[in-house]
Formats: C-alpha cells, sequence, structure tokens
C-alpha cells in the first residue's frame, strides 16, 4: 500500500510539472518572479497597480490647479512690477524719497509730503493725514466693523460647536470677494446701497451671494485641502524638519483675535507693533492654563510628522 501510494504520488508530481524551456532574460526573469513574491500573488498585485491608476488623475488634478495657481501668481507679478515702477517714479520724482531713505523713514513722514502735493484730489483742496489713512483702510474698516459688531457669527453653525470661533483664511477670503462686489465699487461704498428703499434689496443680493460662495467653497473643498497642504509643507517643510518643536509649539495670534483686537484706521504696521509689542505677556497669560491632553498631542504629532 505504501509503495502503491508513492507511485502514485510520483505519478502525480510527473504529471502537473510545468517544463519550462530556457529563458533568454534571466535576469528580468528572477525580477519578475521576486516582484510578483512581494506583491503576494495575482490579485494583490494588480490591486495594487489599479490602485495607483485611480490616483493618477487626482494628482494631475492637483497639480494642474497648483500650475493655474502659479501662472496668475506671475501673471500678477507683470502687473504688479508695472504698478509699482509707476508708485517709485512717484516716490523719486514727486516726493523726492528714495528706495534707500525710504528704509528709515516713518509712515508720518511720508504722508506729511503726500499731503502737499497739489491737485490730488479734485473735491477737497487741502488734504490731512485722516484723509489718506480713512481711504487706505476703507474696506478694512468694513471687515472691523464685521467683526466687532458680531454681524456674521464666525462659528460653526452646529449645537456643539458653536461655542469655537471659526475664522479661516479661506473664510476670509471668500467674505472679501462677496463684500466686494456687492458693497464698494472700486474703492468707495456703492451709493445706491445707502438709499433706504434699495437696502432689503442690498441685503438679499448679499446674502446670495453668501451661499453662492459657501456652495463653491463646498464643492472645492477638497481640491482647497490639497493646495493647502502642498503649500504648507512647500512653506514650512524646512522648518518643521529642522526646528519642528518651535514650528509647531510656536503660539500666534489668530486671524480673528487680529480683526477683534485691531482698531478703525489702525495700518498694519501699527497693529503689527502693537501684537509684537503684547506677544510675550499674552503668552505668559495663556501658558497658565496649560493642557496636558494638548501637550501631548503636539508631542505626537512632531514625532509622528519627523
Amino acid at each position: 500500500m505504501k509503495k502503491e501510494a508513492e507511485e502514485e504520488s510520483h505519478g502525480l508530481l510527473e504529471q502537473n510539472e510545468v517544463s519550462e524551456g530556457p529563458v533568454s532574460d534571466l535576469d528580468s526573469f528572477f525580477c519578475r518572479i521576486y516582484d510578483y513574491y512581494l506583491r503576494k500573488g495575482f490579485v494583490a498585485a494588480i490591486l495594487a497597480s489599479v490602485c495607483n491608476l485611480l490616483l493618477h488623475p487626482v494628482t494631475l488634478l492637483l497639480l494642474s490647479l497648483f500650475l493655474l495657481f502659479w501662472f496668475w501668481q506671475f501673471f500678477q507679478l507683470l502687473s504688479e512690477i508695472k504698478e509699482k515702477r509707476e508708485i517709485q517714479l512717484f516716490y523719486r520724482q514727486t516726493l523726492h524719497i528714495s528706495d534707500d531713505r525710504l528704509q528709515t523713514m516713518d509712515w508720518s513722514e511720508v504722508v506729511d509730503k503726500v499731503i502737499q502735493v497739489p491737485r490730488l484730489c479734485i473735491v477737497k483742496e487741502q488734504l490731512t493725514p485722516l484723509d489718506v489713512v480713512n481711504r487706505i483702510m476703507r474696506r478694512e474698516n468694513y471687515m472691523i466693523a464685521m467683526c466687532n459688531l458680531n454681524v456674521v457669527p464666525f462659528c460653526l453653525p452646529f449645537p456643539w460647536f458653536r461655542q469655537f470661533p471659526f475664522y479661516t483664511k479661506t473664510l476670509e477670503w471668500s467674505l472679501e470677494n462677496a463684500l466686494s462686489s456687492a458693497v464698494f465699487e472700486r474703492n468707495s461704498v456703492r451709493q445706491d446701497i445707502l438709499l433706504s428703499e434699495n437696502q432689503e434689496k442690498a441685503a438679499r443680493s448679499l446674502q446670495w451671494r453668501f451661499r453662492l460662495l459657501g456652495v463653491a467653497g463646498l464643492l472645492l473643498c477638497p481640491f482647497v485641502l490639497g493646495f493647502l497642504l502642498l503649500y504648507f509643507f512647500f512653506r514650512y517643510g524646512e522648518e518643521l524638519r529642522n526646528r519642528p518643536s518651535n514650528t509647531l509649539g510656536a503660539r500666534q495670534w489668530s486671524l480673528l483675535a487680529q480683526w477683534k483686537i485691531r482698531g478703525y484706521n489702525e495700518l498694519e504696521h501699527t497693529l503689527n507693533n502693537r501684537l509684537c509689542a503684547g506677544y510675550d505677556a499674552a503668552d505668559k497669560y495663556v501658558s497658565q492654563f496649560q493642557s496636558t491632553l494638548l501637550t501631548i498631542q503636539a508631542r505626537f504629532n512632531a514625532n509622528f510628522l519627523f
């Protein structure tokens, strides 16, 4: 019986034995055998290739968005060169201020020279520093009023998250885009919306713009998220790798806090100086309320990323 089983087994092996002829390229053949072993079979190998193929359109789409953004920035640069060249000529020929002298000048000195230039304004013979800053801060004053008067509730519309403020750069861009066309005309407020009979119509138009931007933001959210991640790692990759604790653990004023703190007609450089002056005191105050859970999470993020 044992001998018959061995003969039967031997016959079965001989019957299923695969006879391969000489292989012309053994290097490639053995590499394919090893690759098949690494991929753990036919199904796993093909499935991995299919998933990789499906990722290519997403990668190409993100790359296309990045290229579009780059070209948009490039054409903006060309326009900015022309604009800054005209302002440079105004500084040199009219104000008699060179770029080297500008490095150590205060803004008030520049304004004093600007208001002495004749015929800059056709509706007012003599300009004042207040006129200059009012025109510079016209749009920003509108945003400051919206934040201080709580015209827009900057929080998530969910019961459990209404106590947490929510104000991002993307939301700020959306608000500026909606207000720039609905409220402002060039750099001044539209006169028709100041009339009482047109205010209800203007409010409905602004409400429609907010909803349209909300739907557009929801549809573009995955692509914007991908672009922001790419921009973040390109912008802060070197700092995150060399100084992860300083970059991830550094505190800074939130965008909403900057608008809340900012006063009417407060220019950007004045606000930055005030925020820098109050940073140490604010950091000491916030350090009194340390959270162990947030500390553990921050350490994990730093170790996980790098």
